[in-house]
């Protein structure tokens, strides 16, 4: 996983890696020179992307999906329409009301998620390259005093799982 504030070159950096896919999730990386596909616009785009490079020819040894902030709204109105929600938040629904829909059911598309990106690892020895935008965020703790932390642009529930399974 590589974040960190826009127009930083994470892109550019990523693009650098030999025989990379490029999976934009939004239209930012049209400038650099790279193997890419079109931007994508659903989670099942992302899907087919991975099981052309789980059953295809090819000779791509990594994939970049750029960025994960983006993609995450994908996977969240992928949980939603399979389930027939107006969204992860919506009080008057007892699945996912009081953040119950991203709590659950969003970390568990994460998981699903980070599984299918594990199966291009140990089945294709595809190495995965997450990129996301980071966000600067208070820690309170109760016995020291409060401080800046930068973490990924993504849900707080959803970070220690995408961290978690993170090699760096």
């Amino acid at each position: 996983v590589i974040y960190g504030p826009p127009k930083i070159g994470k892109s550019s950096l990523c693009s650098a890696a030999p025989n990379s896919l490029m999976i934009p999730t939004e239209d930012r990386i049209s400038h650099i020179r790279a193997d890419k596909t079109e931007v994508v616009t659903s989670y099942d785009e992302v899907l087919s992307i991975f099981d052309y490079i789980l059953n295809g020819q090819h000779t791509y040894k990594r994939v970049i999906l750029d960025t994960i902030d983006e993609f995450e709204n994908l996977l969240h109105k992928a949980i939603c329409e399979k389930n027939n929600w107006k969204s992860l938040v919506e009080d008057s629904n007892k699945e996912t009301n009081f953040q119950k829909g991203l709590m659950y059911h969003a970390v568990d598309g994460w998981r699903k998620f980070l599984h299918n990106c594990d199966k291009l690892r140990m089945e294709a020895g595809v190495d995965v390259i997450l990129v996301a935008h980071s966000q600067t965020i208070k820690v309170n703790p109760p016995d020291h005093d409060s401080y800046d932390k930068h973490a990924m642009k993504i849900d707080k529930w959803a970070i220690p799982i995408v961290e978690g399974w993170s090699d760096i």
